[in-house]
C-alpha cells in the first residue's frame, strides 16, 4: 500500500483480508460500520478498494480490533492473522480507538459499561 496525506491508497489484497476479518465478526456492512463508526458505504469502499476513498490509520486500527485480527496482517499480509486476545464488543476499548469513534454504536456502548 502506498501512503500519502490523505491516507494510504486501496489495494485489492488489502481490501480482501478486510473483507476477510469483517468476515469473522458475523456482522453485516451496515453493523460493522456502525461499530466502528463510519458509514456503511465507507466499509463497502474499503473492501472494494475503491479508487475514492483511502485507507486511514485510526478506522483499520479500530477494524483490526473489533475483528480481533493483527494490524500487520490487515496491511501488509504478513504474521499471525488473529489477535492474542478474544475482544468480546463490550470491553473496554483503548482511548485512541474509542476517541474516535465519538457517539457510534460502540461509543454507546462504552458509556453504557
Amino acid at each position: 500500500m502506498s501512503t500519502n496525506d490523505h491516507g494510504t491508497r486501496p489495494d485489492t489484497e488489502t481490501a480482501k483480508r478486510l473483507r476477510a476479518a469483517r468476515a469473522l465478526t458475523a456482522l453485516s456492512q451496515t453493523d460493522f460500520a456502525d461499530l466502528i463508526g463510519v458509514s456503511r458505504s465507507i466499509v463497502s469502499q474499503y473492501e472494494r478498494a475503491s479508487n475514492t476513498c483511502h485507507y486511514k490509520r485510526p478506522f483499520l486500527l479500530a477494524w483490526a480490533y473489533y475483528a480481533n485480527v493483527r494490524l500487520e496482517w490487515i496491511v501488509t499480509g504478513e504474521g499471525p492473522v488473529t489477535a492474542d486476545v478474544e475482544r468480546p464488543i463490550s470491553v473496554t476499548v483503548p482511548h485512541h480507538v474509542s476517541s474516535l469513534l465519538g457517539t457510534t454504536l460502540a461509543g454507546r456502548a462504552l458509556a453504557m459499561a
